[in-house]
């Protein structure tokens, strides 16, 4: 009637039959490492860590890229279209992508051929006179306490302890440019500024009272309902 081997008993401590992903992983892991070299197991350690060195250099390099970009391009169309503008930032030494310049020309000859040129565009010279000039209105709520050093001045000073000159010097212009462009664009602000401060009597001037000699329709059902 009943067999002579008793069922089996499952206890706590007693490990179940399927075992986990991670066991799995762990044990097909150690299975292939078994037999592998050490030398060939240290060469593979090796180029992974240079693969997360290459990732994370290629990161910051894009970042900085990006962060040129996008300044190079507030800073040119904030600036009069013209060839004369685009080519004093070129002998600067700000790097400006080709399409950009190829819309700046285009724009030019049209506004050559049928349009004229407006009277409020802000010129060169404007801006040149403001790029030493303090910005108040723009700083005042700035901390001017010391800030920690950012990642491109930090990769200056590890490129001069290591010795690679070449390395720290473009890196010195890659943040010169971001300065020169950030001087730019305040001027720009600046000179904006000043340009509203001298348009707001005559705004003020032009700005006459309302008077309310007969009822607008709506104003009427306003009333109307209100009784």
């Amino acid at each position: 009637m009943y067999s002579s081997v008793p069922p089996p008993t499952h206890s706590n401590n007693c490990k179940s039959d399927n075992p986990s992903v991670e066991e799995v992983t762990n044990r097909t892991d150690r299975d292939l490492l078994k037999n592998v070299p050490e030398r060939i197991q240290l060469k593979f350690a090796q180029l992974q860590q240079r693969r997360k060195d290459w990732k994370n250099d290629k990161g910051d390099q894009r970042r900085t890229d990006k962060l040129k970009k996008k300044i190079t391009r507030d800073v040119v169309n904030q600036l009069q279209n013209n060839d004369v503008d685009v080519n004093t930032l070129k002998d600067v030494g700000v790097t400006i992508p080709a399409a950009i310049c190829n819309r700046n020309k285009k724009t030019v000859q049209s506004n050559e051929s049928h349009q004229p040129i407006k009277n409020d565009a802000i010129k060169w010279q404007q801006i040149k006179e403001r790029l030493k000039a303090e910005n108040p209105y723009i700083e005042e709520n700035v901390d001017r306490q010391y800030k920690a050093k950012t990642k491109i001045e930090t990769d200056i000073d590890e490129a001069i302890e290591a010795g690679d000159y070449d390395r720290a010097e473009n890196l010195s212009s890659q943040i010169s440019n971001l300065q020169f462009a950030t001087e730019i664009t305040n001027a720009i602000r600046r000179l904006k500024y000043e340009t509203s401060l001298q348009n707001i009597p005559t705004e003020k001037k032009r700005k006459r009272r309302n008077l309310y000699w007969t009822f607008e329709s709506k104003q009427r059902w306003e009333t109307k309902g209100n009784m």
